[in-house]
């Protein structure tokens, strides 16, 4: 529950800080793990089934309380085009920074925004 909030707390300060430009490439697994949590049905795409199954990933998810799974849920803050261009290509496709940036460009207004969407309470 520890590493739940703390990792609320910590995405929240992220974004408020804009760490999640092209020069810290920090929005990447924030973003993929917001999709996750907003959508279970994601982690059935190609790239969704290699995040979600990453102890790391699981570890984090047990550990965010009910609560906080609920409002990320009901919140859905990254648009499910942007869920889908992040999780759908096969896993053994890297992810190359120059894609990666495209997807930035394309979302960014939805990007710097994921931390009013949000909205959890920690």
């Amino acid at each position: 529950m520890v590493v739940g909030r703390m990792f609320v707390a910590g995405l929240a300060i992220t974004l408020a800080q804009g760490a999640h430009a092209h020069g810290g490439g920090l929005w990447y697994p924030m973003t993929v793990s917001l999709c996750l949590i907003q959508d279970e049905q994601y982690a059935s795409l190609p790239m969704g089934k290699a995040f979600s199954s990453e102890e790391g990933f699981v570890r984090w998810k047990n550990d965010l309380s009910p609560d906080v799974r609920a409002c990320i849920s009901q919140a859905k803050p990254v648009p499910a085009r942007l869920c889908k261009a992040l999780l759908a290509p096969p896993p053994n496709q890297r992810q190359e920074k120059e894609m990666l940036d495209k997807l930035y460009q394309q979302y960014s207004l939805d990007i710097d925004s994921l931390g009013e969407k949000l909205g959890c309470k920690r």
